[in-house]
Order: structure tokens, then sequence, then C-alpha cells
């Protein structure tokens, strides 16, 4: 059986392209890295591949909001490319970074269109980046869809590192607007800091979300030795 092709998205400022490229051959795929100015000149295709990875870091410094100025240039530059992804049904993960990639160009919920977010990852509740060593995250299979990347998984829990300023999600059409994929803590998550008794790095209860084939994490499971989301992601598309 041939390997996976999988795309992992590199703008300046990226930092965990690294890891989620070892983690994606560990799986048994076939990554390549791909450039923003190789999409922009039309030497690559976002829809070229299997599986599309956009990974965690500080894309384009993090101006003007997390993530928004990469989903400017691709809603607006490359909106065919985007649309196709979709069409084609290609497995999107974006971590960190990346799912907040993914909520600026509308891709995340899920229940808007393109280039229309419908909701923000915010400033953690302490308004300040919290790095932290270990967070406890469950997934889910979440209800309503059934999401390739958590296939199999529902609440398995995993030690992951988190490393964020903005990651609290706020839907302003509340949770019946987005499928929950992972949450920090036991059962259906805990909202509350560690330092209060809690597990939550920004004052949310949830670690992700997603639609049937794209889905975002905050959490990092690319920097452990665990790369469960990955294999089930892989796996869809064999």
């Amino acid at each position: 059986m041939s390997e996976p092709i999988a795309y992992t998205l590199w703008v300046p400022g990226v930092n965990c392209h690294v890891e989620t490229i070892r983690a994606l051959k560990r799986v048994g795929a076939k990554p390549e890295l791909i450039l923003l100015s190789q999409l922009l000149t039309g030497k690559r295709r976002l829809y070229e591949c299997d599986v599309l990875t956009l990974p965690g870091g500080f894309g384009f410094g993090d101006d003007v909001a997390a993530g928004r100025i990469l989903a400017v240039d691709l809603t607006l530059r490359l909106a065919d490319q985007l649309y196709e992804v979709v069409e084609r049904r290609i497995p999107v993960l974006g971590i960190c970074n990346g799912f907040q990639d993914l909520v600026e160009m509308g891709l995340l919920p899920g229940d808007g269109e393109i280039g229309k977010p419908t909701a923000v990852l915010d400033y953690n509740l302490t308004a300040r980046f919290e790095h932290w060593a270990e967070v406890p995250v469950v997934l889910h299979e979440p209800e309503g869809v059934e999401c390739v990347w958590t296939d199999g998984l529902d609440g398995m829990e995993f030690k992951m590192p988190s490393a964020h300023g903005q990651g609290r999600l706020v839907a302003p059409n509340g949770p019946g607007s987005y499928h929950v994929i992972a949450t920090y803590g036991p059962g259906l998550g805990d909202e509350t800091y560690i330092g209060d008794g809690g597990c939550s790095p920004n004052g949310s209860a949830i670690a992700g979300i997603g639609t049937k084939y794209i889905a975002g994490l905050m959490p990092h499971q690319e920097r452990t030795e665990d790369v469960a989301i990955f294999e089930a992601g892989v796996r869809s598309v064999r």
C-alpha cells in the first residue's frame, strides 16, 4: 500500500513543523513541507495531497491576531484551493497556531463559509502566554459527526504540552455550533486553571473541535510519544 502524501504548511514564524513531520512519518505517511510562497506562485496546490496539516508556532509573529494573516492570504488569494480541499474531503489538522488559522479562515467550527469566521480563539483569561509541560487531554468522538481524527479514540486520555496566548474558544452561536473532539481534564472537561485545582491553560474546557474531516487542537500531541490523532487521520485515507 502506498504511503499517503501529507502536506505540512510552513509560513515564517511556524516552529512545530519538524515535530509534525516526524509524527506523520511515524504513522506511515509521506510528509512534505510546503511553503506558502510555493502556493502563491503556483508551484504547489493545497489539494495535491491526501492529508493536510497546519502546525503550531507563531505564524507571521501573530501580528494583528493569531492566525489572521495566513487566513487572509489563503481565503483571499487561494480560496479556490481551500474549497477544493473541502470538496475532496481531504483530512485537515491544525495544531495550536494551525487551529487558530482554521478558525480565522472559517473552516472551523464548520458552521459558516470560508473567509467568514464564526468563532474566535480568544486571549487566555490570565491575559498572558501560558506554557505548560503537561496538560491532561481527553479525546472524544463527537456527537453528530464522525471525525476521522478521533475515530476509535473516544475517552482516551493523554498528557500533552500546551503553549499559547490565545486558546479560549468563544463561539457566539453557542455550543450547538461546534463539535468537541478534545477537552482539558476528565469527562467533559475542566475550565478552571491548574492553580485552582483545574487543568485548563486558558479558561475553557475545550481543547479541540472538529467536523468530519477538519480538526483543530490547541495542545501539542506531535511533541509527545503518543501520536494517536495522527494515526487516526492517516488511517482514514489508506
